[in-house]
C-alpha cells in the first residue's frame, strides 16, 4: 500500500497564523484570536479530513497507482461530498457557540 501524506499541517499552521492578524487589529486579545481560529478551523478541518481519508481508504483511492487510475477518482468522488457533509453540522455547532467566525 502506498504511503499517504496529507500536507495539511503546514497549511493549517501558517494559514491560520496569518488569519490571526486581523483579529489583533480589532484590539482583540491574542487568546481570543487564536481560540476563534484554532478551535474553529482545526475542529472543522479535522472532522472533514478524518471522514475523507476513511472513505478514500475504504474505496481504495489511497492505494491507486496514479491519479489517472479509476480507483483514485472513485475514492475522490465519494470522499469529497462525505467530508463536506460530515463538517457541516460541526460548522453549524461551532458558529452557534461563537467558536468560529462566519465570514
Amino acid at each position: 500500500m502506498a504511503d499517504h501524506y496529507s500536507g495539511d499541517g503546514p497549511v493549517l499552521f501558517f494559514g491560520n497564523h496569518a488569519r490571526a492578524r486581523p483579529h489583533h487589529a480589532r484590539a482583540e486579545s491574542r487568546i481570543i484570536a487564536f481560540r476563534i481560529i484554532w478551535i474553529g478551523e482545526v475542529t472543522s478541518i479535522g472532522v472533514m479530513e478524518i471522514v475523507m481519508n476513511f472513505i478514500d481508504y475504504q474505496l481504495g483511492g489511497m492505494g491507486a497507482p496514479s491519479i489517472v487510475h479509476w480507483s483514485f477518482w472513485r475514492g475522490l468522488l465519494f470522499a469529497v461530498p462525505a467530508g463536506f457533509l460530515a463538517a457541516w453540522p460541526v460548522n453549524y455547532w461551532l458558529i452557534k457557540r461563537e467558536l468560529k467566525a462566519c465570514h
